[in-house]
């Protein structure tokens, strides 16, 4: 629904919402991953932020 909604909104370019959907749920998964395995350093709210900016740009939108 967000990914649908941000399409609709012009936020991001329309596409095939399954595909982008699976982008970033594997995007987060990797994300969880790498955490549990201390990868990433601290808590994973940490980097709630950057990860949600690098989602965005990843499916073809732009952060401020």
């Amino acid at each position: 629904m967000v990914i649908a909604e941000a399409m609709r909104r012009g936020e991001i370019p329309h596409g095939d919402l399954e595909l982008k959907t699976a982008l970033i749920v594997g995007a987060v998964i990797q994300a969880i991953d790498s955490r549990i395995l201390t990868r990433l350093k601290g808590p994973l709210a940490n980097s709630a932020g950057p990860a949600a900016d690098l989602c965005v740009r990843m499916l073809g939108g732009t952060t401020d």
